[in-house]
């Protein structure tokens, strides 16, 4: 207002008079309602701060499960790595084993096969032997049957 006065009547100038009362009135009408506003604001976020909390609370226990599953999970990938490394294991001697009875099972097969053939060489020679034997066996048959007309005749 443009009060043109003493100072000791500007208090009742403000009191009764000045056309800034109604202003004045409304000013803290218009905080009250601010800081209702403000209130209701601060319960909200309140209300938000308490929902991130327990929802950060329930993410925290999630991620603790999480965890515990994941030292599970890699508890297991590292047993079945240490089961298939020691099947590995197994599975290569049993290869180096097997290939070792097959070397042997190859040499007496080897074996028998040259024993086979002396066998066979043996056979052809007793047989040539006892074709031969026979032929003498002829022969001496012969010159016995000659050897026998001869003493009969006599």
């Amino acid at each position: 207002c443009n009060f043109k006065g003493k100072m000791k009547d500007l208090k009742d100038h403000l009191d009764k008079s000045c056309n800034l009362i109604p202003v004045k009135q409304s000013i803290p009408l218009e905080i009250v309602n601010e800081l209702n506003v403000i209130t209701k604001q601060m319960r909200e976020l309140q209300n938000v701060v308490k929902i991130q909390i327990v929802l950060s609370y329930f993410l925290f226990e999630q991620i603790k499960d999480l965890k515990v599953e994941s030292l599970k999970k890699d508890e297991q990938i590292f047993e079945l790595t240490k089961d298939i490394q020691q099947f590995k294991m197994e599975m290569s001697q049993t290869i180096v084993d097997l290939k070792k009875q097959q070397n042997q099972q190859n040499q007496q097969i080897g074996n028998l096969k040259h024993e086979l053939q002396e066998k066979d060489q043996t056979i052809n020679s007793l047989k040539i032997n006892n074709i031969e034997l026979n032929k003498q066996l002829e022969q001496y048959q012969i010159k016995f049957n000659e050897y026998k007309q001869n003493v009969e005749t006599k």
